[in-house]
């Protein structure tokens, strides 16, 4: 009998050596109770109120694998504080035919269906998932209190500010002449290119220590700090989770007037902002939402960072690549690439390169490995999904039972509508993990390339089926470097007159799966 191991710390503030401690403790119960330790899973400063963590989700999918006959922790809190997810953990792991023990509780682990199980175990997750609530109650006042003060309530401060010993801001004057230069430059109605390069040709940094940015400069240009306002619970949770500090304040939010020490007078922050909202919504014919045959695949020789298409401000409205950090930074002198032309040029270069028939076997080859791996992959995806939306269907049965049974809220109503919108993605999951049923023969494959190395490149859809095979091009001031699945090819410079001499070598393998699907 086989057991796997799952521990976790919750904070950085935490002795990593608790992971160890759990880990050991673990051990001597496997060794006590006649298991054989299979493979420890760990997750590090996660919280427990999540079950979105790395080590866990690895513990699932090797469980879904037929891994273990048991999965072995140090005590529940450890595992889940959210009261509904540790039942389905339990449940996810018994439909993979494992059980659940706990070293410190050994009352965990017993059947559900038995009702002194179920209420012994629902009383313990009950406590922990309030004790989490307790603290996290008691974290919100304790920060709420210290922003109604004026003090920080954690993270790295604005570029211009400091944190003094009392958690107060702090003006720090050699950084607040960057805030005031910036915010002179946008008042005098500067572009924001303009500026990023000024501030970068001075040596100027973000508070972080790096270049300036677009993204950067729009923090500092719409944070109401810089003339007094302190803002506390801004931010906005989403569905996932996340935060978005970019949207209207809560209607709880604490909003500080000369709660920070101002550093751009109120006339130039007014001026600013309306110089910002007049730029909203100026995206010409050109800024239209298109569909490249590149995306993504292109990189900057020069520095490596990804090239982005832009169109032209001249009246032609010709797209082309520039370097990202060109764009961004303007830290990089790579010259753009018109798109039209390195697509026919990239598409040549593979023509030319697929009239090899040693070519062609290589990158047949390449695809029927990927296609195996496309079915192992989809069988495993299918059991893991299938055991998901069995736990999904069980959630939302038990939610309907509370609410026909009077005890609907608005909490019960949003966890009802995360579980539809999960059980939709599991389900799409699931539909595209069946269209993959076996690989392509060799034979189908050969076809397949075959009408790759035969396509008109004059046609889009020609284009499209060449390129579809290309997982990286490298742009460099005189050539590009194009990767396929089995090859790489060297060309010249795009935009010259024949930029189709090249030569073969070994390439990547990567993206082969996504690409395929162009191509049948």
């Amino acid at each position: 009998m086989t057991a796997d191991i799952l521990a976790r710390y919750s904070t950085d503030h935490q002795n990593p050596v608790t992971i160890d401690v759990q880990v050991a403790a673990c051990k001597a119960w496997c060794k006590q109770h006649g298991y054989q330790v299979g493979r420890v899973f760990a997750d590090e400063a996660v919280s427990g109120m999540k079950d979105t963590r790395a080590g866990y989700q690895a513990c699932i999918r090797h469980l879904s694998m037929g891994g273990a006959d048991l999965v072995v922790i140090y005590d529940q809190s450890r595992m889940f504080r959210e009261f509904t997810e540790w039942f389905e953990f339990r449940r996810l792991v018994a439909s993979f035919g494992a059980g659940v023990a706990s070293v410190t509780q050994p009352q965990l682990g017993g059947d559900l269906q038995d009702p002194a199980v179920f209420i012994g175990e629902a009383a313990t997750a009950m406590m922990n998932h309030a004790q989490v609530l307790v603290t996290r109650q008691k974290t919100i006042e304790a920060l709420r209190y210290r922003a109604r003060n004026g003090k920080t309530t954690g993270g790295r401060p604005a570029l211009g500010y400091d944190i003094g010993p009392d958690k107060h801001y702090i003006i720090n004057e050699g950084e607040a002449e960057t805030v005031r230069l910036i915010y002179r430059m946008a008042a005098d109605g500067e572009g924001y290119g303009h500026i990023v390069d000024e501030l970068n040709r001075r040596g100027l940094h973000t508070k972080r220590g790096r270049a300036f940015t677009k993204n950067s400069l729009l923090e500092i240009l719409r944070n109401e700090k810089y003339i007094g306002v302190l803002t506390y619970g801004r931010a906005q949770k989403g569905g996932r989770g996340g935060w978005n500090a970019h949207t209207n304040p809560r209607p709880d939010a604490i909003r500080l007037e000369g709660g920070v020490p101002p550093i751009v007078e109120r006339d130039v922050w007014e001026i600013v902002q309306r110089r910002r909202e007049s730029r909203r919504g100026c995206g010409g014919r050109a800024s239209a939402k298109q569909t490249y045959l590149l995306t993504g695949k292109v990189y900057c020789g020069a520095c490596g960072a990804a090239m982005v298409v832009h169109s032209s401000n001249d009246g032609s409205l010709y797209q082309y690549y520039e370097c990202g950090a060109k764009h961004r930074s303007h830290t990089c002198t790579m010259r753009n690439v018109r798109v039209d032309v390195l697509d026919r040029s990239v598409a040549r270069a593979v023509k030319q390169a697929l009239q090899d028939a040693t070519n062609r076997d290589a990158l047949i080859d390449t695809v029927q490995r990927a296609e195996r791996e496309a079915v192992s992959l989809a069988d495993t995806v299918t059991a893991t999904a299938t055991a998901r939306l069995q736990a999904i269907n069980e959630k939302i049965e038990r939610l309907t039972d509370a609410i026909l049974d009077g005890m609907y809220s608005q909490a019960l109503k949003q966890k009802m509508m995360n579980l539809e919108e999960e059980k939709r993605a599991v389900e799409t999951k699931l539909r595209e993990a069946g269209r993959k049923q076996q690989a392509l023969s060799a034979e189908e494959i050969r076809h397949i390339v075959q009408q790759v190395a035969a396509a008109d490149i004059s046609t889009e859809g020609g284009l499209r089926q060449v390129l579809s095979i290309v997982t990286r091009v490298t742009v460099y001031p005189d050539r590009f470097r194009v990767t396929t699945f089995s090859d790489e090819f060297v060309g010249d410079d795009p935009a010259g007159e024949n930029p189709e001499q090249f030569r073969t070598g070994p390439g990547s393998r990567t993206g082969h799966q996504k690409a395929l699907l162009h191509l049948r």
